[in-house]
């Protein structure tokens, strides 16, 4: 969600609280492209995604 100044500071807070969650992995993908390989390689994961 974005303010009048940019992010929330929440987001920085909850990826700390994320990188504290062992067997975690984070995707994060810039355009459509990556999406769609993000998500077909996520259905065959087998540890946590976010």
């Amino acid at each position: 969600m974005l303010q009048q100044g940019g992010t929330y500071y929440n987001d920085i807070a909850d990826l700390a609280s994320y990188r504290a969650i062992p067997n975690l992995t984070i995707i994060v993908p810039a355009d459509a492209g990556q999406c769609i390989k993000a998500v077909r390689a996520s259905m065959t994961y087998l540890k946590i995604l976010v």
